[in-house]
C-alpha cells in the first residue's frame, strides 16, 4: 500500500503537499526519515520499515527533537517488538462500524514514557473533519 490521494484528501491532507520517497531497503527509509526530520518546514515524517534497532530509533528520536518534526515509524505487528527509543508505541487496527458510514480504528497505547497503557475506539467524522473517541466509549 502506497498513499492514496483521495484517501489523504478525505482526512484533510492535500496530496500535492505530500513528498513520497520510494526506497528498497530499511536503511534507505531510515536515512530519508532522518533527513526529513531535520527539515523544520515539514509537519511530519512517516516511514515504514520491517526492522529498526535501538540505535537507529534513537537517531530518529534525536532528529525529531532537533527539528521539531513529528515522526511516525510504521512497523509490522508483532507480539515481541524490538526495543525502541520512541516516546510512545501504538497498535492501530481497523474496527467494525456501527452500520453508519463512520470509519473506526482500535487504538492501543502499548508504551508511553511517563504514562500508562490504554485503549480507545476512535472514529472519523466526515462532517466535522475530526477524529474522536467513539460514542459508546465516550459515554
Amino acid at each position: 500500500g502506497e498513499p492514496y490521494g483521495p484517501g489523504l484528501a478525505r482526512f484533510g491532507l492535500a496530496p500535492r503537499r505530500v513528498i513520497a520517497a520510494r526506497v528498497r531497503r530499511d536503511a534507505e527509509a531510515l536515512w530519508a526519515m532522518e533527513e526529513g526530520l531535520r527539515c523544520r518546514s515539514l509537519a511530519a515524517v512517516v516511514g515504514e520499515v520491517v526492522k529498526v534497532g535501538l540505535t537507529q530509533s534513537r537517531r530518529l528520536q534525536l532528529a525529531a527533537a532537533a527539528g521539531g518534526v513529528t515522526a511516525f515509524l510504521l512497523r509490522p505487528a508483532t507480539d515481541s517488538p524490538l526495543p525502541s527509543a520512541a516516546a510512545t508505541r501504538w497498535r492501530l487496527d481497523a474496527a467494525s462500524s456501527d452500520g453508519a458510514s463512520a470509519v473506526r480504528w482500535r487504538a492501543v497505547l502499548l508504551r508511553c514514557r511517563g504514562g500508562a497503557p490504554n485503549r480507545w475506539l476512535m472514529e472519523w467524522c466526515d462532517e466535522t473533519g475530526d477524529l474522536a473517541v467513539a460514542a459508546p466509549v465516550r459515554d
